[in-house]
């Protein structure tokens, strides 16, 4: 915005404006940028001025807020290495459990292994034993005994009296 003072001496110099020389209209425009120039100087000591201010008070109260900001940042870290040393043992703990597991696993593995290779091979010899009793004859469930004896087919035949009056002796 042009300055009135100005414009009002640029009246002065003609007794009209529209008459002023471009000389005139020159030095008017002039004497308003040295105005706006002088401002800037003060603008910026009192902008410079303030700033300081702000940054000497800010100075003071971290001055006095250091002690707890570094408190503050000492928990943290001590919050955050626990943090991590907390999950490192527990990933340890993990990890133990995990190879006792296996190892259980794989003996209790190795037992069943055992156990089933031992009643297999009992299982075997008593096929064999039974292929033997086999050449004997027919194997039939004993009367009167609910199906818990096995006997020979052909002795039972050969004297069926003689197993009745046993069995009614025993008893």
């Amino acid at each position: 915005m042009v300055n009135p003072t100005i414009l009002l001496k640029l009246h002065q110099s003609s007794s009209n404006t529209i008459n002023a020389t471009p000389n005139d209209w020159y030095n008017a425009i002039l004497l308003q940028i040295n105005e706006w120039l002088a401002i800037f100087p003060n603008f910026f000591h009192s902008l410079s001025l303030k700033f300081s201010e702000i940054f000497s008070t800010l100075a003071q109260w971290l001055t006095l807020a250091a002690p707890y900001i570094l408190a503050l940042l000492g928990v943290i870290l001590i919050c955050f290495l626990s943090y991590c040393f907390l999950s490192c043992i527990i990933s340890l703990i993990f990890l133990v459990l995990k190879v006792i597991w296996c190892l259980i696993s794989g003996f209790f593995k190795l037992l069943w292994r055992l156990i089933s290779g031992f009643y297999m091979m009992v299982l075997n010899i008593c096929k064999s034993i039974g292929s033997c009793c086999s050449r004997c004859g027919k194997m039939m469930k004993a009367p009167g005994t609910a199906g818990k004896v096995i006997i020979s087919r052909a002795i039972f035949e050969a004297n069926p009296q003689g197993y009745f009056s046993a069995l009614r002796a025993s008893n």
